[in-house]
């Protein structure tokens, strides 16, 4: 009979217990929250850099237009149109004159190129930026920003 009932109370005891309840929700819920956070991030760290480069694309238009574009190096480029993430090996940078056939290819990242038209004409500036991605699952390609201006020099 005591054996019976030892059984009885350990069952009830089983029955009631809550402690490994705790961890089990933890597992379930903490990689979907996680993973949630690093896109929240990734998100985020794509518009700053995108809304950047779409400031620089006008700063860069302007120069065009200004005549002060012929000065720009692949060195000061980041710093006189205020870009806040500047990579030489993500920044690609191609400014063109407008031909007959369109506008020129996009540039590849880490490319630098400003080709001013001679005598004025309309000019195209292309900004493209390769960004890396934090979150697990979005790593197979990086994300190519895109930014471009269309200016008539003078």
């Amino acid at each position: 009979m005591i054996p019976f009932a030892k059984c009885r109370s350990r069952a009830r005891q089983f029955r009631h217990a809550h402690s490994g309840a705790t961890a089990i929700e933890f597992a379930i819920l903490v990689p979907p929250l996680i993973f949630a956070s690093l896109f929240a991030i990734d998100l985020g760290n794509t518009y700053m850099i995108a809304s950047s480069l779409d400031g620089a694309s006008a700063a860069l238009t302007e120069e065009i237009r200004s005549g002060e574009a012929a000065t720009l190096t692949q060195g000061n480029f980041c710093t006189r149109l205020g870009l806040a993430y500047c990579d030489a090996e993500r920044l690609g940078v191609n400014v063109a004159p407008l031909t007959v056939q369109g506008a020129p290819p996009p540039p590849a990242p880490g490319s630098f190129a400003i080709n001013l038209p001679t005598g004025g004409g309309a000019t195209i500036a292309t900004l493209v930026y390769r960004v890396s991605k934090v979150a697990p699952g979005l790593e197979r390609d990086d994300l190519i920003l895109r930014a471009g201006g269309f200016t008539s020099a003078q």
